[in-house]
């Protein structure tokens, strides 16, 4: 499958989410209005969110399609990081806002409007979010997108917060304090550990952090296949699909050359540069 191909389905699968998280945002935002619950309301403006998440990997998955040019020679394959950037920036900011608006309805609560029906449409969105969850991970095992598992993991976060106002909004009829307030704050802490620790991976992407796991199998092909070689030094830094190992080698002939470059281009799709050392 085309890099092309494979981006436009990327898309295709983004713009899935739109529709299905604005429905999501449209709807909460009404109950959460009506009830004047703003945990409900809070969870709706996470769907608003998580809409303009999808939009942001639309435009990056198309920018994913340019190819390699003159100036870019291993393409934009960094762009889906920087995607991934500002997916957990927005995820902080939206976590930082949860905590200060259930903050403020937890010092001074209002009454809240409970209603079966409102119930019942809310449990409905979390099983709306399961079967988004259960399309992004079959997306995430076929295209291997660190962009579509951000959005599956997202999702899954996005069913036990929704789950939490649910069981929030349920309670609120029964408790003497603002349950409700408590629901966001927990929402909004959720939220930010989660955007947190999305933003440090995608910090060490783009800032080039070394791969490890593919160095290690690569040190492994040559250690099985080549035991002759002495590897001095194995680097590998990725670009989307395409990644770049460097590698410094002793002992190597031009017939193992061909070899290792060979493996590297068939199993990891990679461009190999081999210097030899001293």
């Amino acid at each position: 499958m085309s890099n092309i191909i494979k981006f436009k389905r990327m898309t295709a699968i983004a713009i899935v989410g739109i529709i299905v998280n604005m429905s999501m945002f449209f709807i909460k935002l009404y109950i959460g209005l009506s009830s004047n619950s703003v945990a409900i309301y809070a969870d709706a403006l996470n769907n608003l969110l998580d809409s303009f998440v999808c939009i942001i990997a639309v435009i990056g998955f198309y920018v994913l399609t340019l190819k390699p040019s003159r100036k870019y020679p291993f393409g934009l394959g960094r762009t889906e990081s920087i995607i991934n950037l500002l997916i957990s920036l927005s995820i902080v900011l939206a976590g930082l806002y949860f905590l200060y608006i259930s903050f403020e309805r937890f010092l001074y609560p209002t009454p809240i409007w409970y209603s079966k029906k409102y119930a019942a449409i809310v449990a409905s969105t979390i099983v709306v979010k399961f079967l988004l969850a259960l399309f992004y991970l079959h997306s995430t095992k076929k295209y291997h997108s660190t962009s579509i598992k951000g959005l599956y993991l997202d999702s899954l976060l996005d069913m036990f917060v929704t789950f939490c106002v649910l069981l929030s909004f349920t309670l609120s009829q029964t408790l003497s304090f603002s349950i409700d307030g408590i629901a966001g704050m927990i929402i909004g802490t959720g939220l930010m550990l989660q955007g947190m620790q999305m933003l440090f991976k995608a910090c060490s992407d783009i800032i080039g952090k070394r791969s490890d796991t593919l160095c290690n199998e690569l040190e492994n092909f040559l250690s099985e296949k080549h035991p002759q070689i002495i590897i001095k030094d194995v680097q590998c830094h990725c670009y989307g699909d395409v990644k770049v190992f460097n590698i410094t080698l002793q002992n190597c002939t031009v017939t193992d050359v061909e070899k290792i470059t060979k493996y590297a281009e068939s199993e990891f799709n990679s461009e190999i540069f081999i210097r030899f050392g001293d």
